[in-house]
């Protein structure tokens, strides 16, 4: 449980926070995840990434 606490905090500092951060949960309308999505990708960012031969979240 321990780690998965730790890799989705590690997943929301990283990624969520810089990009939506700023919304307040009310306020995220749907429309904004596929830009919010779209930016991540275009950055590099994969939803997992191969890791010694085990997929992780990245």
């Amino acid at each position: 449980m321990a780690i998965v606490r730790a890799v989705l905090t590690r997943l929301r500092r990283r990624h969520v926070v810089p990009g939506l951060g700023g919304v307040a949960g009310g306020k995220l309308a749907p429309q904004m995840v596929p830009t919010w999505r779209a930016d991540l990708l275009a950055n590099g960012v994969s939803v997992w990434k191969n890791d010694g031969g085990t997929a992780v979240p990245v």
